[in-house]
This record gives structure tokens, sequence and C-alpha cells, in this order.
């Protein structure tokens, strides 16, 4: 995934880590780890930071630049399939739990479960 206006582009694996890498030359410029299962989904927030979704469950939020982990949103009972960021620091999550949660950060909370899958 490109992130605008910085020099990175970043990657998820099922391998668990995220990666950062140099989008002049491609060099690897960092591994990120915190994820206990692969890394399904990537998305923007709309203050900048990377967004993530994973076989873990979890959603976790990581800072552009020092790519510290802000924040973890758990509530997913499968796989997250999708994560996207939305305007207003909110995020979309899909899941193989066949539900779609939409995510304050913020607040640092689910706002609301969507089902119907």
């Amino acid at each position: 995934m490109n992130i605008p206006d910085s020099n990175y582009f970043i990657s998820g694996s099922t391998d668990k880590t995220l990666m950062v890498w140099n989008k002049a030359d491609g060099a690897h410029i960092k591994t990120i780890t915190g994820h206990e299962g692969g890394v399904r989904s990537l998305s923007m927030s709309s203050d900048g930071n990377v967004i993530s979704g994973s076989e873990d469950k979890n959603v976790k939020v990581w800072k552009t630049g020092s790519w510290e982990c802000l924040l973890t949103m758990e509530g997913h009972d499968d796989f997250v399939r999708t994560v996207k960021g939305l305007s207003n620091m909110k995020v979309a999550s899909g899941s193989r739990d066949n539900t779609l949660r939409v995510w304050d950060l913020k607040e640092a909370k689910c706002e609301k479960i969507l089902k119907g899958h």
C-alpha cells in the first residue's frame, strides 16, 4: 500500500508482519510485528496512520514514521478480512464472522456492528 506524501510503501503478510519499503529504491526499511495472525488488509486512517486487519481477529493502528502500535481494536469472532479508513477518524472492518464493524478511533471503541451476510 502506498503511503501518500511519504517515501514509504507498506505490505502485510501471512507471516504476521508488516514491512516498510523505500519507494525510491525498493529497499526494506523496517519489519513491524504485533499481530498474532497473518495480516490480511491495510488502509490509511483519516489522520494518515496505517490500519491493519489480521487473522488474529484484531484491527491495529500504527503511527506512520515511528511504526509504533497506537491502538488495538478487538471484537470480531473470526479473521478480519478487510479494513478501510473512513472520514472523521472512523474505520470499517469486515470479518469472516459475517459482520462489518465501524470503529471510532478517538474513543477506541466499536461504534456499530452491521450483520446480514
